[in-house]
């Protein structure tokens, strides 16, 4: 069988051959003995993320005498989650691992089969698809890989030039999401480091004057504002009414601004109790893990008519003590103020947080402009970070699309 992909490098116009994996690769076994003291062994990542090692401390733990080694450039599958596409082709750093019989290596065939072609190609979600029809049974460990039938799984053979044109442009293209990636993660460590030395004062932001800004003031929460609850309702009170702010708009988020909210039926006491305001932070009553108890969400312009979960509690500033929505943005994620909060914070199924035990935390604040020049600092960093997220996606979703329509 021969197809020809929707994209071909120019100068490449023959059609693909269309195989079974049994042409291009072969069954690679290599037994050893059960080591008699630490060793290394490899497992495989589901959702096609890779190869992982572990060190077995104890092999007397191991209930099996005979192990495998691992080659560089091995195709390596997991039988047991095959169907969630736990497949691999080794690398340098895997060579010499051990694998038990649940981990079968396959050796390519060089002279049709390019092992940094099919690295790239195995990421296609056709054989994530084709993997699950290979594993019958039922759900989980239940489900395991047919050996025969993987072998029989279709891929396309093109002639090794093409095979190492389109590998080497989409290892490139690897190159630049992953150096992508950790410019963010860069970022965020920078961010981080900052977020500490400004609470911390550690670094100080002069007036325009180039003068030193007055010393920060310390309060309680109850001393500059007050809290509010949000509502709780029955699902026949949704998808009608007025908009509701629920937990995953503000999850994940500094600040929030008038976007398309979900309805509520509300009546007039909780519209007037319950409502939101520019300048309002929205506190995270409860979450699964402790790092999202507590997380706040500054409300960046006036909701008319909005309310609030109940999962939410409310921050409002008295009239006179009004601070800056970029500082307030950053404020409450500064380790000291973190480390507060979950210290007063309690444990059951999930980590929570209560209006009694806000109202006892405390926060510094500069004077207005210099609160200013904190926010507007933080928010740009946030900026530059956002920015690249999106150069991020704008990669993988190109990769994503040359997946498709470079590969049958």
């Amino acid at each position: 069988m021969t197809k020809i992909p929707k994209i071909k490098f120019e100068g490449f116009s023959d059609k693909w051959d269309v195989k079974p994996l049994s042409k291009i690769v072969s069954i690679s076994l290599r037994p050893v003995e059960k080591p008699n003291k630490p060793y290394w062994r490899l497992g495989l990542r589901s959702h096609y993320k890779g190869t992982f090692h572990e060190l077995v401390k104890n092999p007397e733990d191991v209930n099996m005498d005979t192990l495998y080694q691992v080659r560089d450039k091995d195709l390596i599958v997991n039988i047991t989650f095959a169907w969630e596409h736990a497949i691999a082709i080794a690398n340098s750093e895997d060579e010499g691992k051990l694998v038990s019989h649940r981990f079968p290596t396959y050796e390519f065939n060089h002279n049709i089969a390019l092992p940094e072609f099919y690295r790239q190609y195995l990421k296609h979600p056709l054989i994530k698809y084709k993997l699950s029809n290979a594993s019958p049974g039922g759900a989980g460990r239940n489900r395991v890989l047919n050996k025969k039938e993987f072998l029989k799984i279709e891929v396309p053979v093109p002639s090794i030039n093409e095979q190492q044109k389109i590998a080497s442009f989409l290892s490139l293209l690897d190159k630049k999401i992953e150096k992508q990636t950790k410019k963010i993660e860069q970022l965020g460590v920078f961010k981080k480091g900052m977020l500490q030395k400004l609470f911390s004062q550690e670094i100080r932001f002069k007036d325009d004057n180039g003068e030193e800004f007055p010393t920060w003031e310390e309060y309680y929460l109850d001393e500059i504002g007050s809290f509010k609850n949000g509502i709780n309702k029955d699902s026949s009170d949704f998808g009608h009414g007025t908009p509701f702010v629920n937990l995953m708009d503000v999850f994940g988020k500094t600040c929030l601004f008038n976007i398309d909210f979900g309805l509520v039926k509300a009546n007039d006491k909780e519209l007037k109790e319950s409502n939101l305001q520019k300048g309002d932070v929205l506190f995270i009553r409860s979450s699964v893990k402790p790092t999202g108890v507590g997380q706040t969400c500054v409300i960046m312009e006036d909701l008319p008519l909005t309310t609030y979960s109940g999962f939410l509690i409310r921050f409002r500033e008295h009239s006179n003590k009004s601070m800056d929505n970029n500082y307030k943005k950053y404020v409450f994620y500064n380790p000291t103020f973190r480390k507060q909060l979950l210290a007063k914070s309690t444990i059951s199924a999930n980590t929570n947080i209560n209006q009694e035990s806000l109202k006892k935390l405390k926060i510094k604040v500069p004077t207005i402009r210099e609160q200013q020049k904190v926010g507007g600092f933080l928010t740009a960093i946030d900026s530059k970070i956002e920015k690249n997220h999106e150069k991020l996606k704008s990669l993988v979703e190109l990769k994503k699309g040359l997946l498709q329509q470079m590969f049958l």
